[in-house]
């Protein structure tokens, strides 16, 4: 696994420079930082640059990355087929910029991100009530996928699952000294 504590999409790109036998051993990538906002600067062309070169990824963790897209969404499904995880999160203090888009084309096209089991989703712009409808619509095609969408605040986190076209749970946690942590990992 490999972990990254960054603000630039400069590190991607070293990571896409170290060849094509490291990029292909790669499978777990985690990037970013919610609590210190590291990850915002991350790009969209970046991360198509990192899907491109990792093919064999199955864990992407993107953590405040506040400037993503649903472009890295769809480079992510479209490039690496084993992807089993996805997490793309923004922050408390700023969402992240996934909107929809991608989901209607994971819901269309049952090629992308067939081993998908789970795609988390939170501090987004995307939580709205148009949104939910979009959720159920995927949720309902590809019955095993479970997608999480949600805001997490300073002191509470709000949660919904959406798995075979129902929210399934929703849920509130008091984060305290020891951050949200304790809650799963959050």
């Amino acid at each position: 696994m490999l972990t990254y504590q960054t603000r630039h999409s400069s590190h991607l790109d070293t990571i896409v420079a170290a060849g094509l036998a490291y990029c292909h051993s790669l499978r777990h990538f985690k990037c970013g930082d919610t609590e210190t906002g590291n990850g915002a600067s991350l790009t969209n062309a970046s991360i198509s640059r990192l899907a491109a070169a990792c093919p064999n990824l199955t864990h992407v963790s993107l953590e405040a990355s506040t400037c993503l897209t649903d472009s890295s969404l769809l480079a992510l499904v479209t490039k690496c087929p084993d992807l089993q995880y996805i997490e793309i999160s923004g922050n408390d203090k700023v969402s992240g910029n996934v909107e929809g888009p991608a989901l209607e084309e994971l819901r269309q096209d049952a090629s992308l991100g067939k081993k998908l089991q789970k795609l988390r989703l939170t501090d987004q712009c995307l939580y709205a009530e148009k949104f939910s409808k979009m959720l159920k619509s995927l949720s309902a095609k590809r019955k095993k996928l479970a997608i999480e969408v949600g805001q997490v605040h300073e002191r509470g986190i709000g949660v919904n699952t959406w798995l075979g076209g129902k929210k399934k749970s929703g849920y509130q946690a008091l984060g305290g000294p020891g951050g949200f942590s304790q809650y799963g990992g959050f």
